[in-house]
């Protein structure tokens, strides 16, 4: 079964949307708007938008101004950025192993309440977890987790990593555990440059065999429909 994303145009490209209870490993460079897809994404069902990198209430303004997202009641943000960086302790040692802790007990009180529920989740970004100061296996103890309760759910979850930054052996180790690779960048031709996208894996599903463009509008995303789509 497929869900779609919330993306209608990218729904269509992918004759539906991503198979139900993916793992998204969605790469992107930092500077090619491609937050945006996601708070498209949360418009397709009920969301746990984890964030890392900044409070929710600006994350709410950012998305509430996409005219496409209608009901952010349905958008629970889990606020990981104050947790870890306004509580006047330094960061490093046992405080990246508690971050740790709490976001898994805080997935696994998810697991409890929303039992037979569809969902999302997002986070965003997954960047600052693979920078913190553990081990490996915590990290990918915690992708587990999350792609079991996805499974469970059968909605779609999405782990939001910045491009050429983080340790490519445990990159590897993720992406060959994702049911899907999303891949944004920006491509540079003489003076101008082209926002593109491609998904490079889809487990149980063909893939696109080329890069896609699209740009961000008032509406949010905009897809290059001059490819066929039908």
């Amino acid at each position: 079964m497929l869900k779609p994303t919330g993306i209608y145009l990218l729904d269509a490209i992918m004759r539906g949307g991503f198979p139900a209870g993916s793992l998204v490993y969605f790469i992107a460079d930092p500077d090619s708007m491609a937050e945006v897809f996601l708070y498209q994404f949360t418009s397709s069902r009920r969301t746990y938008y984890i964030t890392t990198a900044r409070k929710p209430e600006y994350l709410r303004m950012n998305i509430s101004s996409i005219g496409c997202v209608k009901d952010l009641g349905e958008v629970i943000f889990i606020d990981v950025y104050s947790r870890y960086y306004l509580d006047g302790a330094g960061g490093g040692g046992r405080k990246d192993e508690e971050i740790i802790e709490w976001i898994e007990e805080t997935l696994e009180k998810i697991r409890d309440e929303e039992r037979e529920r569809e969902f999302n989740i997002i986070v965003d970004t997954f960047s600052f977890f693979l920078e913190l100061n553990v081990d490996s296996f915590r990290i990918i103890k915690l992708v587990n987790l999350i792609y079991e309760i996805v499974k469970e759910c059968g909605g779609l979850a999405f782990l939001f990593v910045l491009s050429e930054t983080h340790d490519r052996k445990i990159e590897n180790e993720i992406m060959n555990i994702a049911d899907v690779i999303f891949k944004v960048d920006i491509e540079r031709v003489g003076h101008r440059m082209n926002n593109r996208f491609s998904i490079t894996k889809v487990r149980g599903m063909s893939p696109i065999p080329e890069f896609i463009k699209f740009r961000v509008g008032p509406q949010g995303i905009e897809i290059d429909t001059s490819r066929d789509i039908a």
